[in-house]
């Protein structure tokens, strides 16, 4: 580019390059640099500064590790497990369920169910209310008179209907409690 510049004519203003005095490039030492020393108020303050790090760091040392207190604290190595207030006197962790007869077609009957029949229970009421929510929500858009037809049928014939499946419910978590 420097070539095709000054064929055209122009050229680069530059300061002409001094001759070097032998054939070994001499690159000058750098100055050193001073470093002024800072103010006597500047030296305070960071000794002052100093001198309260030692004094924390001692008083920490003295206290046992501890910045919070003088006495070391013992800490639980686990927090105590939660607990579920007594259902009863004898059942602690017991759960009585009167049914009825609209929804259980063995009822009415008086059961007690554990921790892992209450879950199982619960389990199925709430799978078979988003049943029942899915089917009325998908015949609301199918027909609305179907929706109202279908809660007659639901409500004249609930112990043939519901009640088997109530049953059923029940029966599993009977099985399955403690």
């Amino acid at each position: 580019m420097a070539d095709y510049d000054r064929r055209m004519g122009q050229e680069a203003v530059r300061p002409d390059m001094p001759e070097p005095a032998s054939e070994t490039l001499v690159v000058p030492a750098p100055p050193p640099k001073t470093v002024a020393a800072p103010p006597a108020s500047v030296r305070a303050a960071k000794r002052d500064a100093d001198a309260a790090k030692r004094r924390i760091a001692g008083t920490i040392a003295a206290r046992g590790q501890k910045p919070w207190g003088d006495e070391p604290r013992q800490r639980e190595s686990q927090p105590p497990p939660a607990r579920i207030p007594d259902r009863g006197p004898d059942t602690p962790d017991r759960k009585t369920i009167k049914t009825a007869r609209w929804w259980d077609a063995k009822g009415p009957r008086t059961i007690q169910l554990g921790p892992s029949g209450q879950a199982e229970f619960s389990g199925g009421f709430i799978a078979l209310a988003f049943m029942i929510v899915a089917v009325a929500i998908v015949t609301a858009f199918v027909a609305l008179p179907l929706v109202f037809v279908l809660g007659f049928v639901v409500l004249r014939f609930a112990d043939k209907i519901i009640a088997p499946i109530g049953a059923s419910l029940i029966d599993k978590a009977l099985a399955t409690r403690d």
